[in-house]
C-alpha cells in the first residue's frame, strides 16, 4: 500500500512538473480584443486623415473658382463701366417731311450722357434724283469737334455740307428713317470724355476703337 500510494505520488509530482513546463514554453497568451481595437484605431486615423486631405482639395477647388468668379465679375462691371457714357449716344438719319425727298433727309444726333463727346463723325448714305432715277450716294461726313449732352438735328448745307445742327423744337415735323436699305447712318464714331474712343455701326454693334500706333 505504501508503495503505492508512494508511486501515486510520483506521478502527480511528474504530471504536475510536466505541465508546468508547458505552459512554461507556450507563455502568455496574446490579447487578441486589444489587438483588434487597436487595428480599428489605425484605419480610422487613415480614413480620417483621407477624409481631410478630400476636404482640404475640395476646399482649393472652390477657392480657386470663386475667385475666378470674383475676377470675372470685376472684368465685367469694369467693362460695363466703360461702355456707359457710349451706351447713350445715339445717331439716326430722319426726314424732314414736307420738303422734297432729295432735300429732307436730317441726320439727328442725341447724347443722353452728362458729359460731352469729342470729335463726332457720323457715315450715312442718302438717295437722290439723277437723271430721273434716284441714285443712292454717300453723304459728307458729319463731323463735330465738341458735342455736348443734348439733342441736335444736322440737315445738308449747299455750302458747308452740313449746317451747324438745329433743336428739335425748330423743326415742324420730322419722322425717322427706318424703311430704306439706302437712307441710314452707316456708322459713327465718337471720343468719350475718358479718353476712349468708340464706334457704333448701324447693326447697333457698339466696339471699342483701338488707339493708332502714334498715339
Amino acid at each position: 500500500m505504501v508503495r503505492q500510494s508512494l508511486a501515486v505520488d510520483d506521478k502527480a509530482e511528474r504530471d504536475s512538473h510536466t505541465t508546468g513546463q508547458e505552459a512554461t514554453a507556450q507563455g502568455p497568451r496574446p490579447d487578441t480584443s486589444r489587438s483588434g481595437i487597436m487595428r480599428s484605431m489605425e484605419w480610422l486615423s487613415v480614413a480620417v486623415a483621407l477624409l481631410a486631405l478630400i476636404a482640404a482639395v475640395w476646399a482649393m477647388v472652390e477657392l480657386r473658382r470663386m475667385k475666378r468668379t470674383a475676377q470675372h465679375r470685376d472684368a465685367v462691371s469694369q467693362q460695363e463701366g466703360r461702355r456707359r457714357q457710349a451706351n447713350e449716344v445715339m445717331a439716326w438719319m430722319s426726314a424732314e417731311l414736307g420738303k422734297p425727298s432729295d432735300r429732307s433727309s436730317v441726320i439727328e444726333v442725341h447724347n443722353r450722357s452728362g458729359a460731352p463727346i469729342y470729335d463726332l463723325v457720323v457715315i450715312s448714305s442718302d438717295l437722290v434724283y439723277r437723271d430721273q432715277r434716284r441714285v443712292r450716294v454717300d453723304n459728307p461726313r458729319l463731323t463735330v469737334r465738341i458735342f455736348p449732352p443734348g439733342h441736335l438735328i444736322y440737315g445738308l448745307d449747299p455750302e458747308h455740307a452740313w449746317d451747324l445742327g438745329r433743336r428739335p423744337d425748330e423743326y415742324e415735323r420730322l419722322r425717322p428713317v427706318t424703311m430704306s436699305p439706302d437712307r441710314r447712318v452707316t456708322a459713327f464714331e465718337f471720343t468719350d470724355a475718358s479718353g476712349t474712343r468708340w464706334r457704333r455701326y448701324e447693326d447697333g454693334v457698339l466696339e471699342e476703337v483701338a488707339p493708332e500706333p502714334d498715339e
